[in-house]
């Protein structure tokens, strides 16, 4: 099974690019690059839109979900029986 963090680390070694490379293009820190490919620090937002700006110079047109696994958004509306419209019951608690 692919770890979460592979997809990361996967486009930087098909760019050609080492961590400290990757990191520089990102204006961050090689170790961070490491922490993250590792699964020993989680993506953060800003970090997320930093590898997708440097690896979209390399590969026009790749996508942040080619880059990183995405947790799916829970909403109400997509949970099994789940609606806005529906009333609530204040007894299901």
């Amino acid at each position: 099974m692919q770890q979460k963090q592979d997809k990361l680390k996967a486009q930087r070694i098909r760019a050609g690019l080492t961590q400290a490379e990757l990191a520089k293009l990102m204006g961050v820190s090689r170790p961070t690059i490491y922490l993250v490919e590792h699964g020993k620090h989680r993506a953060s937002p800003g970090f997320r839109k930093k590898a997708l700006w440097a690896f979209s110079r390399i590969f026009p047109g790749i996508t942040m979900d080619d880059l990183f696994y995405l947790p799916e958004v829970i909403t109400k509306e997509s949970m099994p029986g789940g609606s806005s419209n529906q009333p609530k019951n204040k007894e299901a608690i």
